[in-house]
């Protein structure tokens, strides 16, 4: 069960669960299982290159919606994930990028 901005959401696995900087969140595990999960934590600063890069605008994003089942997207993050745990740093900011481009490209 996650809950954010006053609604509650049951997560499923490949769920992506996005939070809009400095937002505030919980998750709790149903049915007496355990949470497993992976997560960027990208600092204000990075967020506005970022967000500058991509749309032209330096502005932190707000996220209209917290949980997305898209398992294109999923398959994307989790490379991602796992370079970033490796510790590919010079390749991470571009992977980033590229990534920001192909989800605000993408229908939703």
């Amino acid at each position: 069960m996650l809950s954010c901005k006053h609604q509650e959401y049951t997560v499923t696995k490949g769920d992506v669960l996005l939070f809009s900087p400095g937002g505030n969140h919980a998750c709790i595990p149903s049915g007496g299982g355990t949470l497993g999960c992976r997560g960027f934590n990208i600092t204000r600063e990075v967020m506005l290159d970022l967000a500058e890069e991509v749309t032209g605008r330096r502005a932190l994003p707000g996220f209209s919606r917290n949980v997305v089942s898209d398992e294109g997207i999923t398959c994307c993050l989790r490379p991602l994930h796992e370079l970033v745990w490796l510790g590919g740093g010079c390749c991470v900011r571009k992977s980033l990028r590229q990534g920001m481009v192909g989800v605000k490209g993408s229908s939703g």
